[in-house]
This record gives structure tokens, sequence and C-alpha cells, in this order.
């Protein structure tokens, strides 16, 4: 299956290897690393444009699955448990799981996204909607990560002042978290403008770079550890990818009560600028999360597998729940967040 059709993508160099003075290019730098393929052909190769219309990804609540989510939570905090202890068993949601079991199956082995909309964020206290969240979740994977070394198991990105990108109102570049099979944000509030999530294919990226630069491919392949600085045909590299994934985007509309949820390994994600408005209403607010699902979730690369037992081994540290936005001034993420 050749590359989808996405027009002319614009490198930061030229189209071609580039030799110092007038040394010879080795035929190696026209070919792809042992082991890779040619192509990648998945439903998760794919670009913005074929999922225009959201109803393609968009899994809506109904009234029953509403009631039945308030059920749930009755029962749940008749049970006297730690919010944390949610699980399918105490969470039971037996008409809804069947929507969230579809979606599960989509994140891990269709197109690598969904999005589940219609829970009304101002008909709970903070505490009832995070155990609603989490009980969610439960039926997409079955472990939580921490997402940091402090601990914190959610992320609330919001207009506080601490000194990281993710906390700003600038809009942040393509990227993937270091750690988890699936990323989640519920949207508890959404900015007066902008603040759109914007997610591209990894497979489509890969496949563009396969059949048009290889040597880029080439670029980043077999580094144990983050280099200190970067060879220039690691940053053209890097900008190849980021245009690429501009060229087949998918802008994701996004209303409060919102859970979006996205395979780590297979999609590239970043945020629009925003603005803030005056009501509390219009100011942006997310709840991130990192999962793993031992029965589904990927093998995890040998040059990841220290971030994922960080995260989700159980004896790599305590695990703290903040569901309101961190003290001022907290940095909430490891010094090498992306």
């Amino acid at each position: 299956m050749a590359p989808p059709e996405v027009g002319q993508i614009v490198f930061s160099q030229s189209s071609q290897p580039q030799a110092q003075c007038n040394t010879a290019v080795p035929d190696h730098a026209f070919t792809l690393p042992a082991g890779f393929p040619n192509v990648l052909s998945s439903p998760m190769s794919w670009i913005g444009k074929q999922h225009s219309d959201e109803t393609s990804y968009v899994v809506m609540l109904s009234l029953e699955d509403l009631a039945e989510l308030n059920r749930a939570l009755l029962h749940f905090k008749s049970l006297g448990l730690d919010g944390d202890l949610v699980d399918k068993t105490n969470f039971p949601l037996p008409q809804l799981a069947k929507k969230l079991i579809s979606m599960r199956r989509q994140v891990y082995a269709g197109r690598g996204f969904a999005l589940l909309r219609g829970l009304n964020v101002n008909d709970y206290c903070v505490d009832d909607l995070t155990i609603i969240y989490l009980g969610i979740q439960r039926y997409i994977a079955n472990q939580f990560g921490r997402q940091d070394n402090k601990g914190n198991m959610l992320d609330n990105s919001s207009p506080i002042n601490a000194h990281h990108h993710r906390h700003s109102t600038a809009p942040i570049t393509f990227h993937t978290e270091e750690s988890g099979d699936v990323i989640s944000w519920l949207t508890r509030s959404t900015a007066a403008s902008g603040g759109k999530c914007i997610i591209a294919s990894a497979h489509t990226v890969y496949n563009i770079l396969a059949a048009t630069r290889p040597d880029l491919v080439r670029a980043h392949v077999s580094l144990p550890t983050a280099p200190a600085t970067l060879a220039a045909i690691q940053v053209e590299a890097l900008d190849a990818i980021e245009a690429i994934a501009r060229a087949t985007q998918l802008e994701m509309k996004t209303v409060a009560g919102d859970i979006h949820l996205i395979n780590n390994f297979a999609v590239l994600h970043r945020r629009q600028g925003f603005v803030d408005g005056a009501q509390s209403s219009e100011k942006r607010h997310l709840v991130r999360m990192r999962l793993r699902d031992e029965e589904l979730g990927w093998a995890v690369p040998n040059e990841l597998q220290a971030e994922w037992t960080q995260a989700f081994g159980e004896s790599s540290g305590s695990k703290v729940w903040h569901i309101e936005p961190m003290p001022e001034g907290f940095f909430p993420l490891r010094l090498q967040a992306n």
C-alpha cells in the first residue's frame, strides 16, 4: 500500500541525503535500516480528511448510558472505597461497557483514537467526576500510570503559574508522552477560543518518510539515550516529522465533558494555542492520565522499558492523586518532560 496522497510537503532542507565536501553518499543512506518495513499497512495509517466527519470516531453517551454511569457511581460510593480502587467489578456498566469495549479495540487495533462525548461535568462535584472518569477508563485499560517522579497520577493542565509549556497558552508541537499505551484527557472546561486537540498518524508519517527520505528514518535509530546535541540530519528528521504530521493532521473539536483516548505508540498529538475567557467555564482545564492494558498493550521496546516500569511498576514509588490543579508554582512533571 502506497503512502496516502497528501500533496506537496516541504522539508527544511534538500530532498536527498547530503554529503560533506565531495565524498560519496553511501548506498545505505538511501535504504531503510535492517528490519524496518517499507510500509505500515494498518487502519492506523490515515490522514485527517478521512475522518473529517467526527461521527466516525465520536461515541455519544445516551440518556440510558448516563443513568447507568450514575447508578455505577452510587454503587461504588456505597462501598466506602478510595476512588483509585474503582474497577469493572465495583463500577458496573453492563450496557455502556459494549461501547467502551468497542472504543478500546479502536484505540489498540483500529484507527488508534476515539472520543467519548455527552458527560455533563456540571452535574457532578469534582470527586464524583473523577470517579466516573476513572471508572470509564477501567474498561479501556486495567492499569493507571504515574506521570512524574513525584507519583502524580492526574495531570491537571490549566492556567496555573508553573514553568512548563503544557500549562501555557502557547501552541505545542507534535509529540508523544514518555510512557503509557494510551493517553486520555477529560475536558472539564474549554478556552474561550483555540485550544483544539490535534492528532496525526505516526504510521502515515513513517510511510511517507520511508518512501521519500529513508535517510531521515536512519537519523534517530539505535540511540540508547537522548543525545546532548543533535546533528543537522537529526534536526532535519524532526522537522520533517512535524511537517508531515501537520500536512496530514486531524483537528478535533472539543467540548466540556469529552474524554479523548489516543494510542501513544501510533498517534502523535499537539495542542493549538488558546485564549482563556473571564468566566471559569471559558478557562481551559484538561485532566490527563496514562494507561496500560496487560491484555491488549503492545510490547514495550527495550529503550522505553525503564519509563514504563517507573510509570506502572507496583514497587516504583508512591501514587498521588491531586483532583484539582497543583498549588501555584508547583512543577508537576519530570525534568525531561516532552
